[in-house]
């Protein structure tokens, strides 16, 4: 009886100790989850790290540097010829051996255009009646203090920073005095 209460015994022991580590498995693996569920950023594709990553960023003379490329000859407007100074800062005489080529792309300075129309006004002569001179781009009413008013084009670019860009309504005729310096309420 004592053989089969010791056997016994031992069974428990043993079965004890296998609960106890899947127990501790187990606990582990809930902390993992629970610190999983609290983070804001994407998990990684895997939980285990490259032996041998591969160092991050762009190396020196890897990839098209399509955006870097030369202006053509027609998009030149004008050129600045810079000549060598007399000296080398070390005082020796200076060879001038090749041209290096520098561009800077700034967009056009022109301020914008205004076209004023000189619309004759004459008096009938049997009835006293004054009447205007016409053009296609004047409309009828446009006179007095709706004399000045912007071409379509402007209004499109205005609408299209609103709707197309998203910039607010308030901040459209600053950003159109700061790029084309039109002057708009």
């Amino acid at each position: 009886m004592i053989g089969k209460l010791t056997a016994r015994l031992e069974a428990l022991e043993a079965e004890n100790e296998a609960l106890r580590s899947e127990n501790g498995r187990l606990k582990k693996r809930i902390e993992e989850l629970e610190r999983k569920s609290k983070k804001y950023v994407a998990p990684y594709s895997c939980e285990q790290p490259k032996a041998e990553p591969k160092p991050p960023g762009r190396h020196a003379g890897q990839g098209p540097f399509v955006s870097k490329q030369r202006p053509s000859r027609e998009q030149v407007t004008r050129i600045v010829d810079v000549k060598l100074q007399n000296r080398c800062p070390c005082g020796g005489e200076l060879q001038p051996f090749k041209t290096d080529f520098a561009f800077i792309t700034a967009l056009p300075a022109a301020p914008p255009q205004v076209t004023a129309y000189h619309l004759e006004v004459g008096r009938c002569d049997v009835c006293g009646r004054a009447v205007r001179a016409t053009h296609p781009a004047v409309a009828a009413d446009q006179r007095g203090a709706s004399a000045h008013r912007l071409s379509p084009e402007v209004y499109c670019l205005a609408h299209s920073l609103h709707y197309d860009l998203g910039i607010p309504v308030r901040k459209v005729p600053e950003v159109l005095r700061l790029t084309t310096g039109l002057s708009v309420s």
